[in-house]
């Protein structure tokens, strides 16, 4: 198989996880079938009001987990702040979606800390 259609397969999102925010806002994430997020998969603003809203834009008959952050979970996803071996913090900025939070989102999904919801 050849680069390109590797590459291919790997920016095809299988699936979705929709997530809700601290301050009560709701956003999604697209993930590939190797449980990776593709650059362009990554949350979108602005971000949804209600759940409802986030569900319209999917189609009906599709079940999306949906997983609630607290303000710790939103800053290691948002702002790439996550731990460091010497004990202290790793600090981005909001554009840089960090590979290690949408790590975290993906295993909080595999370890069952999330509800199922459809439209």
């Amino acid at each position: 198989m050849n680069k390109r259609i590797k590459k291919k397969i790997r920016n095809r999102v299988e699936s979705w996880i929709i997530y809700k925010n601290p301050n009560g806002s709701y956003n999604s994430l697209g993930v590939n079938k190797f449980g990776e997020v593709p650059s362009h998969a990554r949350p979108l603003h602005p971000e949804y009001e209600t759940l409802g809203e986030v569900l319209n834009s999917f189609p009906k008959g599709f079940c999306f987990p949906l997983v609630e952050l607290t303000k710790e979970e939103e800053n290691m996803l948002f702002f790439d702040h996550y731990p460091i071996e010497c004990g202290g913090w790793h600090t981005g900025d909001r554009d840089t979606w960090g590979i290690w939070g949408q790590r975290y989102l993906l295993k909080k999904v595999s370890d069952g800390c999330c509800e199922y919801v459809s439209k």
